[in-house]
């Protein structure tokens, strides 16, 4: 993998992209319709219940992309490309305790 062709200085927000894993397409697509995210600091949560207010989207999302699943050389080509999201399978038994770090199966697969 040569990551030469790739502008360096370019990043996921400035081209508004982005690459998620199957499930979490729905989400984003609420996103784009809303028209971006906001950040933590410019729309906190306060748990409160209330309607959610209008607010100026800090990063806009204007689609994603599927990678293919075992295609170490297609995933390293986005990432230099675009921020990535990937999914876990956090209903094994070994992720039931996870709070930080790495976490190894006995398979010898990193999850997470």
């Amino acid at each position: 993998f040569d990551p030469a062709p790739y502008n360096s200085s370019s990043t996921a927000m400035t081209r508004g992209t982005v690459v998620v894993g199957e499930t979490n397409g729905p989400c984003l697509t609420i996103s784009i319709r809303a028209g971006g995210l906001a950040t933590n600091s410019s729309y906190s949560h306060d748990g409160s219940g209330e309607t959610c207010q209008p607010y100026e989207p800090a990063v806009e999302i204007s689609g994603y992309e599927k990678v293919p699943s075992n295609n170490d050389t297609t995933l390293m080509e986005v990432v230099a490309r675009q921020s990535v999201s990937a999914n876990i399978d956090s209903d094994c038994t070994e992720f039931w305790d996870y709070t930080s770090d790495v976490l190894a199966v006995d398979q010898g697969n990193i999850l997470l």
